[in-house]
């Protein structure tokens, strides 16, 4: 890369995000994550009003009916700023809500409106943009104010920072520039070096009642980002045809400017949708393809784990993943392509085959409950409140069958 951001901070790695168990070997008395814990991994994606999702209050009890005691709810606060002093409301009620309900939550914080102005918030700006302490102090400051778990609680909060920066990150240097991807990477794992290392210095976190999880990727992403001067989504191609560049090669360069990127977070999290072959330089082949053994992007996180583990990294198979969004998008109205009976047969052969026999995988948590936005990926109408479509109860049902109670 152009810059050196200074990578120096190694800490010990503490997994901290399902099943704990006492680890006698370690000379801190430290607790860590059991892998292979038969522990509920069913959870679901929630999204309250950004997405047009109903309120929170209404839909976690939903999610509850859903996942199970101990299932996995991921709610989204996308409100962060320089200047944020707390957490939003909603996002602190949702959180509330979950925990009486007996529901684990995850949170995804983000800067709004989404990743677009992160690298003009950097606090070396416009120069470069791999300083965000400023920023990163301010996410400090909007998670501390979330509750955290009840006393005795098995599972600390977990916060996931930000989402898929290989297609959300933008650049306003003007329309004459393209910024790579490579050089991209270099300024996201900058911030969530930053970001992360502010977290951990939470009361909660040295608690063991927070996790923190950096940024999931997007499978494929543009090779290039092209610049303008305003923060839209026109501001470079996002079209699928536009996306020829894998996500790992974009996590390659992360890690390539922050080599101890992964060595003190609490789990990786991944957004595995199908897709049959991943190609470099192509992108996806076959999007919503079944799901197979050799399906690439029901488990892109393997892949992940295998390139930060290249990197020097934790190795495979100890670092916990928190599957946030995948899914099978139906058509709608109903016509050619995938219908809501194989949609949901679909999504149950993954549960079954794929993700719960996997120990690297702790939670399971589809995108989405319901959104007027997002129907074709929606598992409830009217913004997650209304009649389930048969991947709720189908899903529902394996839950159950899994011994995962109530039902």
């Amino acid at each position: 890369t152009k810059h050196d951001p200074g990578m120096t901070q190694q800490r010990l790695c503490l997994l901290l995000l399902l099943g704990w168990v006492a680890v006698a070997a370690s000379d801190a008395g430290l607790q860590v994550m059991d892998v292979h814990a038969n522990t509920n991994k069913f959870g679901i994606g929630l999204y309250g009003p950004h997405v047009q999702s109903a309120p929170y209050n209404e839909t976690v009890p939903v999610a509850h009916r859903l996942v199970g005691d101990g299932g996995f709810a991921l709610v989204w606060w996308p409100g962060v700023t320089p200047n944020t002093t707390s957490p939003g409301a909603a996002v602190v009620e949702a959180v509330e809500t979950a925990y009486s309900l007996g529901v684990t939550p995850v949170v995804r914080m983000d800067v709004w409106p989404g990743m677009k102005n992160i690298r003009d918030f950097s606090d070396d700006h416009p120069d470069s943009h791999f300083n965000y302490t400023t920023l990163a102090q301010a996410f400090g400051r909007a998670v501390g104010g979330l509750p955290l778990p009840p006393s005795g609680a098995p599972r600390p909060l977990t916060v996931i920072v930000a989402n898929e920066p290989n297609i959300e990150w933008r650049c306003t240097d003007g329309a004459d520039h393209w910024l790579a991807a490579t050089e991209a990477a270099a300024e996201v794992a900058c911030f969530l070096r930053d970001t992360l290392a502010a977290l951990r210095e939470l009361p909660a976190y040295s608690a063991k009642r927070l996790a923190v999880v950096p940024a999931p990727l997007a499978m494929v992403n543009p090779p290039h980002i092209q610049c303008c001067f305003q923060n839209t989504k026109g501001c470079y191609p996002v079209t699928g045809a536009n996306n020829t560049m894998i996500g790992t090669k974009f996590l390659e360069a992360m890690l390539k400017a922050v080599p101890t990127l992964f060595d003190d977070v609490d789990a990786m999290a991944s957004h595995p949708y199908p897709c049959a072959r991943l190609v470099d330089g192509e992108g996806c082949h076959g999007w919503g393809a079944p799901p197979t053994a050799d399906n690439q992007g029901l488990t892109v996180y393997r892949p992940e784990l295998a390139t930060i583990a290249a990197a020097g990294g934790p190795p495979v198979g100890t670092l916990p993943v928190v599957i946030g969004e995948t899914g099978w998008h139906v058509h709608e109205p109903p016509g050619a392509g995938l219908n809501r009976t194989q949609q949901a047969a679909f999504t149950r052969e993954a549960f079954e085959s794929l993700w719960l026999p996997d120990t690297n995988v702790t939670a399971v948590v589809p995108f989405l409950l319901g959104s007027p936005m997002y129907v074709s990926l929606a598992w409830a109408r009217d913004g997650g409140t209304g009649a389930p479509f048969p991947v709720y109860e189908t899903i529902r049902d394996l839950r159950c069958s899994a011994g995962f109670g109530p039902c």
